[in-house]
């Protein structure tokens, strides 16, 4: 009896346990169909030595291959360029699986620039670096991204996702088109900061909107209280002989905010009057407001002297000479005493 190295012995012992494997899997499966052919192997009527093609069935091949020329002329001649079976447009109706160099296409009738990849029945990706998943996904631009059912993008390094989505804009991302729209949903906020570009969900809106509504609700309660109070001051006439500088004060209140104005006047002449106010109101926020003017008579001045202004000024001047005139009257009558004695 030959003795067996150990090598051997294991070497044995693995291939009896494949052939036991192999024989349960096949038994558990159904069996390839006796009109499809299985082939494995290096060099073939069609393929050259290097490659490795697999035909599960009549039709559809599977072919992978480190080759780097993208245009090989052991591949078979069609209208008088050497290429891969699936981009052979007069054999529209055959499944391939392609991973060649940079190209990767996997599916019926798919198409791809040299570095495209084209997951799908009839996917085309015939972009630089372009992609497209899904049937009919079509991409025809440079680093685009094509995702669903006859999604297309014709813009440069944009993407399109969803069924039927558009992306003709370059670097844009699209989940629609003019006729479908869609609503991204499960969005994190973004981050509101100089400098960010993130996205803003409608939470973050909301809440802006309601900050902003109430925030210029409150402000417009202050400003409304404020310009009250200052509408409330006002001076009196300005008589010629009394004071040339007035003080007012006025309380103001809008949409149940309160304010308090205090202001004054002055008469620089006859023909000027110059004033200014300030304003604040009672709230938390203590809001200020404040203002400085000037109005000049328009027209011919009014230069006729003092008497001229106004009744207390000309009762002010009657009482004087009334009290003149006693006093030249008594004098009067002391004179007349004098010269009656003599």
């Amino acid at each position: 009896m030959l003795k067996m190295s150990k090598s051997k012995e294991r070497l044995i012992a693995v291939l009896s346990a494949a052939a036991v494997t192999g024989s349960a899997a096949f038994a558990a499966v159904p069996q390839i169909d006796a009109g499809a052919s299985v082939l494995i192997g290096g060099a073939t009527t069609s393929e050259a030595a290097g490659r490795t093609r697999v035909d599960a069935t009549t039709g559809a091949s599977v072919m992978i291959t480190p080759d780097q020329n993208y245009a090989p002329d052991t591949y078979p001649a069609h209208n008088g360029r050497h290429v891969p079976d699936n981009l052979n447009a007069d054999s529209p109706d055959t499944a391939r699986v392609i991973i060649r160099g940079e190209r990767t296409n996997f599916g019926l009738n798919t198409n791809t620039s040299k570095n495209g990849s084209a997951f799908g029945a009839n996917a085309v990706a015939k972009g630089d670096h372009a992609a497209a998943f899904g049937n009919g996904a079509h991409v025809k631009a440079a680093e685009g991204l094509a995702v669903g059912y006859n999604a297309s993008v014709t813009g440069a390094g944009s993407v399109a996702l969803g069924g039927g989505s558009l992306a003709t804009e370059a670097n844009v991302v699209s989940v629609g088109s003019d006729s479908l729209q869609r609503r991204i949903i499960n969005v994190a906020d973004g981050r509101i900061a100089a400098g960010s570009h993130d996205a803003v969900t409608g939470n973050q809106l909301y809440q802006y909107g309601q900050s902003l509504t109430g925030g210029l609700r409150k402000e417009l309660k202050s400003v409304g209280a404020v310009s009250a109070a200052l509408a409330g001051l006002h001076p009196l006439d300005y008589s010629g002989d009394a004071s040339k500088f007035q003080i007012s004060a006025a309380l103001g209140t809008y949409g149940g905010t309160k304010a308090v104005a205090l202001g004054g006047f002055y008469n620089a002449n006859p023909n000027v009057l110059l004033s200014f106010g300030i304003a604040s109101n009672f709230g938390d926020d203590h809001k200020l407001a404040g203002n400085i003017g000037a109005t000049f008579r328009v027209g011919k001045g009014d230069n006729r002297g003092e008497a001229h202004y106004g009744d207390a000024v000309i009762s002010r001047r009657l009482d004087a000479m009334e009290r003149e005139v006693a006093e030249l009257k008594a004098q009067n009558e002391e004179l007349k005493k004098q010269i009656g004695h003599k």
